[in-house]
């Protein structure tokens, strides 16, 4: 269980995260609306960051060339693999936003609750809540209408949604994901 205790949850099963599906479909095709994420605004103020690390979590900075881990808190999530193509699951899921990338070292799968959240299992086929656990975690589940792809990696990462005044780092980034924010002691 990633317990939902350590993410504000009781269980960050799916049903505890409140998802019904996080299918690709959900998570990586459709819609990653902010309205979905569960927030109003992902905004950077509220998804912690003033920036979310770049000037504008702006599909230049977030979908372009690099949504640069240094600034989301990591090494590298270069927009490639988070961004158009890459997001395309396989590197959202597998190589790129692997645990590495992702500050699975640091967010490593012991703190949140997992011993391994390995790529594979966050991935394409793993990602399949079997892995996770879930049975799916549907962007429904984790309190969104829509993750799709055109809000995150494509069309637009809208800044209102993800974008620069609600994802601000502070909130999602370094002091509200601090756990507080997301509700964990622990992440």
């Amino acid at each position: 269980y990633i317990g939902l205790d350590c993410i504000g949850l009781d269980f960050i099963g799916l049903d505890c995260i409140g998802l019904d599906f996080i299918g690709l479909d959900y998570i990586g095709l459709d819609y990653i609306g902010l309205d979905c994420i569960g927030l109003d605004y992902i905004g950077l103020d509220y998804t912690g960051l003033d920036y979310t690390g770049l000037d504008y979590i702006g599909l230049d900075c977030i979908g372009l060339d690099y949504v640069g881990l240094d600034c989301i808190g990591f090494n590298n999530i270069g927009l490639d693999c988070i961004g158009l193509d890459c997001i395309g699951l396989d590197c959202i899921g597998l190589d790129c936003i692997g645990l590495d990338c992702i500050g699975l070292d640091c967010i490593g799968l012991d703190c949140i609750g997992l011993d391994y959240i390995g790529l594979n299992c966050i991935g394409l086929d793993c990602i399949g809540l079997d892995c996770i656990g879930l049975d799916y975690i549907g962007l429904d589940c984790i309190g969104l209408d829509y993750i799709g792809l055109d809000c995150i990696g494509l069309d637009y990462i809208g800044l209102d949604c993800l974008g620069l005044g609600c994802i601000g780092l502070d909130c999602i980034g370094l002091d509200c994901i601090g756990l507080d924010c997301i509700g964990l002691d622990y992440i």
